[in-house]
């Protein structure tokens, strides 16, 4: 219970501070409702026992004052029903737009700041898919809650008014709805479970199905004929999933028919005979029947609705813990000491002693007390085979991670008393699974450094620089071409051609360090090598780190450094290695064959 009021009340300040004059006021439009169903009743009460009582006297006595008690109650329903139905719902619709667009950005800002190893994290994938609708739940959890109230507020009078039948009478609609309320909570927190069971295996399905809407994809599904294969594996999970939620069903199938049949024999019958019963006997009016019958659906109603409603609020609140433990992630690094900067752009980098391991209690050691230094404006090559532990560098230099014991090392200072925005700032990177932004070549270009967006000048320098000028030229808009097929006149660059558009955007970053963590590898060779040529020539006066797992692109690295199993085997330049005759010559010997 205690979970379950926090999480609404964190609903509540939501969307209070998002719009607290729409809050205030759906909330006075709602609420005042609950009293909509007793000014309805009473007044027909009014009209019957003023029409029964002169079908006996004769209504030459009648007088049109008898009815002001009618015309008051009537005026107040009136304006309880008709604005809350057509202001209410305008204030409604600003107010979710308001909203779903508040909480996109706050929760961009939440997982924003949390350090990239935490997406690394399976159960935090899961909490994160599960909490991306949380918006809309929040919108609904403060409706429901209003409509909560405004149901006790209903079941409230009515109690009140039955009492008039029989002190009995509420005690018994109360004892049956209060049962179905704990049923259906039971049933809420058995789906709740499913839910989370099924989620991993509905992503995957979910990732499937994304497929067959991007073209890059489904070529190769055309291609290779993986319709069936991807449909009957969707179909399988969903099939899956679906029979999980159905045992839970099934189960509560009987206990729901019986709750429901229970309901209309005690409120719906036996009350109601009860109340003919005094009538007969002289007890009540026409009048008070019609009231009390009136009376015995709004609470039966409104406690009924009180249940759905609590139970729909239990349901939402579970789902939303999903986005309160999202918000209770913290960052897994330390960044209280990270103020450090520098006066010059200049950084020499070592690793002192480097031991890791990605976290997990049976990861493997990736490195060993392993020692490196690259000192600044140096072009070094870092290369080895698959798995051997080079982009995981960069993940650390990065500060992805922190050594699991040794240090990194930037002009003497350890990277973790760094400041990461200066940091950042001082570093280029163009990863192998480059971002392929389906914005304008401008924008993609500008993105490597949006203080400069707009500079035009350093937009085409960079483009040149990169090779791109000639096929961005043919572009019908130029710069301003949209790169993707989803808009009217865009194109789909090639691979290659997204591969100079990315390092345009390095380019453009212009920062003293540049990192290229194999981005070419899904291209030939030769191609590789002319960019890795190109960036080597054009950025003389920069650090340049280039990752690789082909020995013949980085010959003309001023270092190049062989890492096996984690640890650096040999470095030194390409003749150098060729003469030392040791692993770098055997894999450079071994792959140029495969060129011949």
């Amino acid at each position: 219970m205690k979970q379950f009021l926090k999480t609404v009340l964190f609903c509540h300040k939501e969307l209070f501070f998002s719009n607290k004059s729409a809050y205030i006021i759906y909330a006075l439009l709602t609420i005042p409702r609950g009293f909509v169903p007793l000014l309805w009743s009473y007044s027909l009460k009014i009209l019957v026992d003023t029409a029964t009582r002169h079908m006996y006297t004769g209504f030459q006595t009648f007088q049109l004052s008898e009815l002001n008690m009618f015309f008051i109650l009537g005026t107040i329903w009136i304006i309880t029903t008709v604005l809350p139905d057509s202001f209410g719902n305008h204030i409604e619709e600003v107010f979710n737009r308001g909203y779903r667009a508040t909480f996109r950005l706050n929760f961009i800002n939440k997982i924003s700041e949390l350090d990239l190893q935490t997406f690394e994290d399976s159960k935090f994938i899961n909490d994160l898919e599960l909490a991306k609708p949380a918006g809309e739940k929040i919108r609904t959890v403060y409706k429901t809650s209003l409509r909560t109230i405004r149901t006790f507020i209903q079941v409230i009078v009515s109690t009140i008014a039955l009492l008039y039948l029989g002190w009995f009478v509420p005690i018994i609609i109360l004892f049956v709805v209060l049962i179905g309320i704990q049923i259906r909570n039971s049933y809420n927190k058995e789906y709740r479970a499913v839910d989370k069971i099924v989620t991993p295996a509905g992503r995957k399905a979910g990732y499937l199905y994304e497929l067959f809407f991007n073209r890059v994809s489904l070529e190769e599904i055309k291609l290779y004929g993986l319709k069936k294969t991807f449909v009957d594996r969707i179909r399988d999970i969903d099939s899956d999933n679906r029979k999980k939620f159905t045992d839970v069903t099934r189960n509560y199938i009987l206990v729901f028919s019986l709750l429901a049949i229970s309901e209309k024999i005690i409120i719906d019958f036996g009350i109601r005979l009860y109340a003919f019963w005094k009538i007969i006997n002289g007890f009540l009016t026409v009048g008070d029947f019609i009231f009390i019958n009136n009376q015995i659906n709004s609470f039966s109603s409104g406690m009924t609705e009180l249940g759905l409603s609590l139970n729909e609020l239990n349901r939402l609140t579970l789902e939303i813990e999903d986005l309160l433990q999202i918000n209770k992630t913290q960052k897994v690094l330390d960044y209280s000491n990270s103020t450090q900067t520098f006066e010059k752009k200049k950084f020499d980098i070592e690793f002192k002693d480097l031991t890791f391991k990605y976290p997990g209690n049976d990861a493997k050691l990736v490195y060993d007390k392993m020692n490196l230094k690259i000192f600044s404006g140096e072009k070094i090559a870092i290369v080895g085979l698959n798995g051997a532990g080079k982009s995981t560098l960069v993940k650390l230099l990065l500060r992805y991670y922190d050594p699991t014991s040794g240090k990194i090392l930037i002009n003497g200072v350890d990277l973790r008393n760094i400041d990461m925005d200066y940091w950042y700032s001082n570093i280029g990177v163009l990863f192998q699974d480059f971002k392929k932004y389906e914005v304008s070549v401008a924008d993609n270009v500008y993105f490597g450094k949006v203080t400069d967006i707009g500079n035009a000048e350093k937009l085409s320098t960079s483009i040149a620089k990169s090779s791109a000028a000639e096929f961005v030229g043919q572009y019908a808009h130029k710069e301003n071409q949209m790169l993707s097929r989803q808009y009217d006149d865009g194109v789909e660059p090639s691979g290659g051609q997204w591969q100079k558009i990315a390092l345009a955007r390095t380019f453009f970053r212009d920062a003293p360090i540049l990192i290229l963590d194999e981005p070419t590898s899904a291209i030939d060779a030769k191609a590789e090598a002319e960019i890795f040529d190109r960036v080597n020539e054009l950025s003389r006066d920069k650090t340049v780190i280039i990752i690789s797992h082909r020995f013949s692109t980085v010959r003309n690295a001023d270092r190049i450094i062989v890492i096996d199993n984690g640890k650096i085997l040999e470095q030194g330049s390409h003749q150098e290695l060729l003469t030392l005759n040791g692993k770098y010559a055997e894999l450079f010997d071994l792959q140029a064959k495969g060129y011949r």
